[in-house]
């Protein structure tokens, strides 16, 4: 049973475009990358339970599918924050060294950001991409 759910798993990451890079990715500081904040302030993005990430194109960035579905149940698979100051205090579960991305608009009822092109390569070129994903450290700013 875990074989399967780990197939299916990793097949549905291959089909989001995730890369499983082995090396350590960094920041431009140096630094390993923590998490991603979606900055979707102004546009009216609605919280829901799982949330999806397109680019301008309508291509998933990302389908968040967590480590851990019961710490998931309670936390959900992003937080939702009214401002930025909430993310700076170092608390939030994208930690201290994240990407900042704003959001170009949002869809599916506002419940799901669109980003850039460029900056849906740079995030699928992290290597800490799938680490991220899986330990759920997004941020969206709504």
């Amino acid at each position: 049973m875990k074989k399967t759910i780990l197939i299916t798993f990793l097949f549905l990451l291959s089909m989001v475009g995730v890369s499983f890079a082995e090396s350590a990715g960094t920041s431009e500081q140096g630094k390993r990358i923590t998490g991603i904040v979606i900055d979707a302030r102004g546009m009216g993005l609605e919280t829901v339970m799982s949330p999806t990430i397109y680019d301008k194109n309508g291509q998933i960035v990302n389908s968040i599918i967590p480590d851990d579905l019961g710490w998931i149940s309670k936390n959900g698979t992003v937080d939702y924050y009214d401002s930025i100051k909430e993310v700076l205090d170092g608390k939030s579960r994208v930690g201290e060294n994240y990407i900042l991305i704003k959001a170009i608009e949002v869809r599916d009822f506002k419940a799901n950001p669109v980003i850039s092109i460029d900056d849906a390569k740079k995030l699928k070129s992290l290597s800490e991409f799938s680490d991220i994903l899986k330990k759920s450290n997004i941020v969206f700013i709504k």
